[in-house]
């Protein structure tokens, strides 16, 4: 008898273990990924990187610094505006890389755009 409360007392605990196991892992989605950390330099007449790539679904770190001059960076159709900064300055910024496409980054400081402060941003399916 003592042996069959022991051995029920178990099962319940491992059934209950693994209910609550099942229930705590359903939160968790197949698009769910890591963060990417990008690092964009603002230099005079330039990005370097001039282009990225992300993955669709990744949680990206965008960090915007500017090396030389004032710049600020901006990518319209993702909604992403980052502050106007100057040398030893920057921002940051994260999204998720949900819609798939080539999107302009670029400086709209002064005539930045015009003299080539701009690059690509590629999100892959």
């Amino acid at each position: 008898m003592k042996r069959t409360i022991i051995f029920l007392i178990i099962a319940m605990l491992i059934a209950g273990g693994v209910w609550w196991l099942s229930k705590s892992t359903k939160n968790l989605t197949p698009t769910s990924r890591i963060t990417k950390e990008i690092t964009i330099t603002a230099k005079n007449f330039s990005f370097e990187p001039s282009g990225v790539s992300v993955q669709k679904g990744d949680r990206v770190r965008l960090i915007f610094k500017d090396a030389e001059g004032e710049h600020n960076l901006i990518v319209d159709k993702l909604g992403i505006s980052l502050k106007k900064a100057s040398p030893g300055d920057g921002d940051v910024t994260e999204f998720t890389a949900d819609t798939v496409g080539t999107f302009e980054y670029y400086s709209s400081v002064g005539d930045d755009q015009a003299q080539g402060v701009r690059g690509m941003l590629s999100v892959l399916e």
